[in-house]
C-alpha cells in the first residue's frame, strides 16, 4: 500500500467520524485534543502538530484536500520515496503548525486567530512540492500545471473563507442556543448549568484559522528543500560506506595473503594468537560471502 493511499484512508476515516458527530461535545472534546492550540497546548499536547491535518469538519474543505492529496500524492511519492514523501508531508504539515502557532503569539492572526485543524496548509504544500519538483513537464489535460497550479491556489482561499465563514457561523447559533439553554432554563440543576457556560468557553476557542493555505504554498518548498538534502546526504553516506566496506575488505584480503604466506614460509605455529583469530573470523566470513553468491 501506498502512503498516500493510508493517509487518505485516515483523513476518510475521521471526516466520517466527525460528521456523524457533528454539533455534538463528542465532535468539540475530539477538536480540542486533536486540533492546535497555542504554544501551552501544543506542550500538554504534542501530537496535536501532526493531528490537526485529520481534521476537516466541512466536506468542501475535505473534497478538495482529498482530491489534492490522490491527485499529486502518487507522483510525488514515486518521485521521493515512501519514506521521503512521508517525511515531506509530516515536516510540512508541522512547520505549518509551528509558523500558525508564531504568528498568533506574535498578534498577527489577533486573539481570534483560534485553533488550527484542516488540511488546507498540507495541500498547499503538496502543491508546491509539485511544482517545484515535476509541474514544469506536467500538465493537467491541456493547461500546463503551472498555470493550474494557480486555479488552485485560488481555490485553496476560496475553500479557506467558506470553511471559515460556514464554521463561524455555526459555532455562534450553538452558543447562543447553550447561553440560552444555561440562564433561561428553570429545569437546568447548576451542575448542568455550569457544564454548558463550560462547553460555550470551548466552543469559542474552536473558530478555525483561515490562513494555513498560504503557509502552506511558503512552506511547502522548505519542507522539499529538507527532505531532498537529507536524501541527498543519505545518499552520499550509504555511498561513502560502500567506499570504506570495499577498503576494509581489500586490506582484509590483503593480510589473508600476508599469513598464508608466512605460514608457508615459517609454519603455522609462527602466527601469534590474534593472527589466528583473524583467520578463522576471515575464513568464516569469506566462506559465507561464497554460499551467498552460490545461492545468489
Amino acid at each position: 500500500m501506498k502512503a498516500t493511499h493510508a493517509l487518505f484512508g485516515v483523513h476518510v476515516l475521521v471526516f466520517l467520524a466527525l460528521i456523524l458527530g457533528s454539533g455534538t461535545p463528542w465532535q468539540e472534546d475530539v477538536l480540542t485534543q486533536a486540533a492546535l492550540q497555542g504554544g501551552a497546548g501544543l506542550v500538554a499536547q504534542p501530537w496535536t502538530l501532526v493531528s490537526y491535518v485529520f481534521l476537516s469538519i466541512h466536506p468542501l474543505e475535505f473534497v478538495l484536500s482529498a482530491t489534492i492529496l490522490l491527485l499529486v500524492g502518487p507522483a510525488l511519492e514515486e518521485r521521493l520515496g515512501r519514506l521521503g514523501f512521508l517525511g515531506f508531508y509530516l515536516l510540512s504539515v508541522a512547520l505549518v503548525g509551528l509558523a500558525h502557532l508564531g504568528l498568533r503569539s506574535a498578534g498577527v492572526l489577533g486573539p481570534e486567530g483560534g485553533v488550527l485543524a484542516g488540511a488546507l496548509g498540507a495541500s498547499a504544500a503538496l502543491m508546491t512540492g509539485y511544482l517545484f519538483l515535476l509541474g514544469p513537464q506536467r500538465s493537467i489535460g491541456s493547461m500546463p500545471f503551472p498555470i493550474f497550479y494557480l486555479f488552485v491556489v485560488l481555490g485553496l482561499g476560496l475553500t479557506a473563507w467558506v470553511v471559515h465563514s460556514s464554521r463561524s457561523a455555526e459555532l455562534t447559533l450553538l452558543e447562543k442556543e447553550l447561553e440560552h439553554s444555561a440562564y433561561a432554563s428553570t429545569s437546568l440543576e447548576v451542575s448542568e448549568r455550569v457544564r454548558q457556560l463550560e462547553r460555550v468557553g470551548r466552543l469559542r476557542t474552536l473558530q478555525p484559522d483561515t490562513g494555513s493555505h498560504l503557509l502552506g504554498l511558503a512552506l511547502g518548498a522548505l519542507s522539499l528543500l529538507v527532505v531532498q538534502s537529507g536524501t541527498r546526504a543519505h545518499e552520499r553516506y550509504r555511498v561513502l560506506r560502500e567506499i570504506s566496506t570495499l577498503q576494509e575488505e581489500v586490506d582484509a584480503r590483503a593480510r589473508v595473503e600476508q599469513l598464508l604466506e608466512k605460514i608457508s614460509n615459517e609454519g603455522i605455529e609462527s602466527l601469534t594468537r590474534p593472527e589466528r583469530r583473524f583467520l578463522r573470523y576471515a575464513s568464516r566470513f569469506y566462506s559465507g560471502r561464497i554460499k551467498e553468491q552460490a545461492q545468489g
